[in-house]
């Protein structure tokens, strides 16, 4: 929980600073992508929009080396698996939603399953969604450990 609080501090704290040099404004698509994820869920569009520029500079194929983070929002595998299972029937992905169990220290899927779903981490609509929900839940985290 620290890790997701020291993540939105941060976050809250860039999108007051504005944009970072040499990266480029999001297309109309995205735009549109963010708007979409934003009435879905509540989150902002401008907050997923920094978002997804702090992480992949909008860059929905990024990959990092270090870690199996990978998309516009940096999903780890185990992360975005658990997204998918908790909120994917939200947003039509019922089949992968079902099709992920997720046990005391990991989540898993089967073989077949498995690449989909983690492919889905490059289409810029679904991760923006998935981001957006994870966004809510840590607010309501927050929020609960805060008292407010």
């Amino acid at each position: 929980m620290a890790k997701s609080l020291i993540a939105l501090v941060s976050l809250a704290a860039a999108s007051v600073l504005g944009p970072a040099s040499g990266q480029e404004p999001p297309s109309l698509c995205l735009t549109e992508v963010f708007e979409d994820a934003a009435a879905a869920t509540s989150i902002k569009a401008h907050f997923l929009k920094e978002l997804a520029r702090r992480e992949s500079g909008f860059d929905s194929t990024a990959k990092a080396s270090s870690s199996s983070a990978t998309g516009m929002f940096q999903f780890t595998t185990q992360t975005w698996l658990r997204v998918i299972k908790r909120y994917g029937e939200r947003h039509g992905l019922n089949v992968e939603s079902r099709a992920i169990t997720i046990g005391p220290q990991r989540a898993a899927v089967g073989a077949e399953a498995e690449k989909h779903i983690l492919n889905l981490r490059y289409d810029p609509r679904v991760a923006a969604l998935m981001a957006a929900e994870l966004i809510n839940e840590n607010r309501t985290i927050m929020q609960s450990a805060l008292g407010r």
